[in-house]
């Protein structure tokens, strides 16, 4: 990350172009021959206003939040209820988007934090194992090496 002040010039491109970065302007001009001299992998944005450049990088985050953490979301599920059976916990869940499968990886999150990474031990839906399930269904669950789920906590399975 770089800042400077005054207009963009062609040292800002060409770092932005080496790091292939993007390039964010508040409040300023750029000569169109600087604009085309940068390559197509790298952007310019110019904002005239600050709460823009707010919204565009929480959404540039979003967007590539799964780039970053390398792996792609395919379903989410929230704990609504919790079952001790022999000293075991199963967690009753309800799967909100998505499809949960047994072979995926799946992170835990509370309060939209990840708290723990692992694995699923056990998929079932009432007393029937299952690979998979399909959204708005209810399921019970153990997690591998994991027994610290709260209500309301998000599982999100991953590939």
């Amino acid at each position: 990350m770089n800042q400077s002040i005054g207009n963009i010039n062609q040292s800002d491109i060409n770092l932005a172009t080496i790091f292939n970065c993007i390039i964010i302007g508040f409040n300023i001009k750029i000569n169109i021959n600087k604009k085309k001299k940068i390559n197509n992998k790298n952007n310019i944005y110019i904002f005239n206003v600050i709460y823009d450049i707010i919204k565009f990088l929480n959404n540039k985050i979003n967007n590539n939040n799964n780039l970053i953490n390398n792996y792609k979301i395919i379903s989410k599920s929230k704990v609504i209820k919790i079952f001790k059976i022999k000293k075991k916990k199963i967690y009753g869940c309800l799967v909100l988007n998505g499809k949960i499968n047994k072979n995926n990886n799946i992170n835990i999150l509370r309060n939209n934090k990840i708290i723990f990474k692992g694995k699923i031990l056990s998929l079932r839906i009432f007393n029937k194992n299952v690979i998979e399930v399909k959204k708005n269904k209810n399921f019970g669950i153990i997690i591998k090496n994991f027994n610290n789920l709260n209500i309301d906590d998000i599982i999100e399975s991953y590939k």
